[in-house]
């Protein structure tokens, strides 16, 4: 999807718009633009104006733009960006903006996003979810409007609650807490009218328990504490918070401006942290578009030695593979069959050849394991979302009223662009699967915060006591209590009561399975490569079948 990418106003000219824009600015070469939205090709076009033809660009334009993975504006943002991220934001309501939001988070590739003032009342919080993120721990206002702080996590990052419901004070104090690795993370929000000594004795009770547990600490939030204005009135505010960080040797990383409206500047916004400053780099005035506020961020990388390596063992399972393991299994396997033993024995050992043969073809091998995400913001939405989040610098800095209602019916326009954006990636997911209506359950979980379960193994106790949870022994534990049950009970019930010889009044007969019949169970097996605890695929074995379906349909005759 493509919005055009003018910034500044054109000369006035001759022109139509249906956007209702001053003269000045109707022949912009944004409005000329088109919305370009397709799968793979960009043949889908929805145009914005009523303009001549010939101002639209041509297929090969938009695919060379689509080629783009950053524009300078985003390796700006991006640069000295470590492995490690932590942002935030004041949001003012988070509740329509979640679309753009996604888009923020997926170009500052954020770790973490802290969110204060989201506005979202607690029977609301199933309907906030971000792609490739975590609701981590929101909350929210009782009993009053506005304010809230959220911690939105990435999906694989790993972390603990802090419980703060005790500390919290509606419109006083509003904070949660999130415990990593090697790092705290607390969110807080301090309305401009709160109380502001009891803000700092609660935050001072948070801080005393959470900086004794890990290394480092940051803090992330809206103070509404000016560090760089001088003004007397607000003195005391600035001595009890510079107090509070001297008391834990904390710094903030807010040297610019945070927040921009009519013609007023302030530094309100502030990540403190106790993190050495040489460790980390920083920026304060990261404009997003999602309010008058500005995006903080700290970031910092990893050790060497901390870093998860990505890679993961597979086994390389192709047709030409199958085929010349197809040919060489029926000598592999040999003659499994031995007259003098049981079923049970006849197929262990035709499964143990087998499973050595297939072990021997397809080894495991070492990959590269691939955790990028499938996402909607392509590099052409993100093009956009900077150019929009230029438009928003230049507003917030101008008095120029055509300028703002230029401005306005951009941003009505870009909204537009990229709901519908994730609407057809989610309804293109829909019509693409095997599975509809799991993936319908799929999306809808994931857009209330529901996230599926993981699978875990049965876990039980043997005989001494030990806990088994290795599925195999887990197994065999089972089997071995079933089997005994005929011989309990054949032991219980000897010499005891009376029995009585009763016939059948009917009998039933099992014929011998044919190959037909082994075939046939055979071939219903999936051609997916999907496998069992053994390891074995079951397309492996569906086309090998026909060199080894005498050995199998012989075992019933031992």
């Amino acid at each position: 999807m493509l919005l055009g990418s003018a910034i500044q106003p054109p000369q006035a000219t001759r022109g139509y718009t249906r956007l209702g824009l001053p003269a000045v600015y109707r022949q912009s070469s944004l409005w000329r633009q088109v919305l370009f939205y397709n799968n793979i090709t960009c043949k889908a076009t929805t145009l914005l104006l009523r303009n001549n033809k010939s101002c639209l660009p041509t297929t090969k334009v938009v695919r060379q733009q689509q080629k783009v993975s950053e524009t300078a504006t985003e390796r700006n943002v991006l640069q000295n960006h470590g492995t490690q991220s932590i942002g935030h934001i004041n949001v003012n309501s988070l509740r329509n903006k979640c679309a753009e939001m996604e888009v923020i988070m997926k170009i500052m590739h954020l770790k973490i996003l802290c969110v204060s003032e989201h506005w979202v009342h607690h029977n609301e919080k199933h309907t906030i979810s971000l792609n490739g993120y975590e609701c981590a721990v929101m909350q929210c206002r009782e009993n009053t409007l506005h304010g809230g702080t959220a911690i939105f996590t990435e999906n694989n990052l790993k972390f603990k609650v802090f419980p703060l419901q005790e500390y919290i004070v509606d419109c006083v104090f509003e904070a949660v807490a999130i415990i990593c690795d090697k790092y705290s993370v607390i969110c807080v929000y301090r309305p401009p009218d709160g109380n502001s000594d009891l803000f700092f004795e609660r935050l001072n009770e948070v801080v005393n328990i959470l900086i004794s547990k890990r290394q480092y600490i940051f803090i992330c939030g809206d103070f509404n504490i000016d560090l760089r204005n001088n003004d007397y009135r607000k003195h005391s505010l600035k001595r009890n918070m510079l107090d509070f960080m001297e008391q834990y040797g904390l710094h903030t990383t807010t040297d610019k401006p945070t927040r921009v409206c009519n013609n007023t500047k302030s530094s309100i916004d502030h990540i403190l942290t106790n993190m050495p400053e040489e460790i980390y780099s920083s920026r304060c005035d990261v404009e997003v578009g999602l309010s008058d506020h500005t995006l903080q961020y700290i970031s910092w990388n990893k050790k060497k030695n901390e870093n998860v390596k990505p890679y993961m063992y597979r086994r390389k399972i192709t047709d030409s593979k199958i085929f010349k393991f197809s040919l060489s299994i029926e000598r592999k396997v040999g003659n499994s069959l031995d007259k003098s033993a049981s079923v049970d024995k006849n197929f262990k050992s035709f499964h143990e050849k087998y499973q050595a043969a297939y072990e021997s073809d397809f080894p495991l091998q070492k990959v590269k394991s691939s955790c990028i995400e499938k996402t909607w913001v392509t590099p052409c939405i993100k093009n956009t979302s900077n150019n929009y989040r230029k438009l928003c610098k230049q507003f917030k800095e101008t008095n120029d009223e055509d300028f703002k209602k230029y401005f306005q019916a951009y941003r009505k326009c870009y909204r537009k662009v990229i709901n519908s954006a994730k609407q057809q990636a989610i309804l293109r997911e829909i019509r693409e699967s095997e599975n509809k209506s799991k993936t319908i359950w799929k999306i809808i979980n994931k857009n209330i915060g529901k996230s599926a379960k993981k699978p875990e193994n049965i876990k039980i106790k043997d005989d001494n006591g030990n806990l088994i949870d290795d599925p195999r022994e887990v197994v065999s534990n089972f089997n071995r209590y079933y089997v005994s049950i005929p011989n309990k009970l054949k032991e219980d019930c000897s010499g005891e009561g009376t029995t009585s010889k009763q016939e059948a009044p009917q009998t039933m007969y099992l014929s011998p399975a044919t190959i037909t019949d082994v075939h046939r169970a055979i071939n219903k097996l999936s051609n997916k490569k999907c496998c069992g605890w053994d390891e074995i695929c079951d397309v492996v074995f569906k086309k090998s079948s026909y060199r080894i379906v005498e050995h199998l349909e012989s075992f019933q005759t031992a």
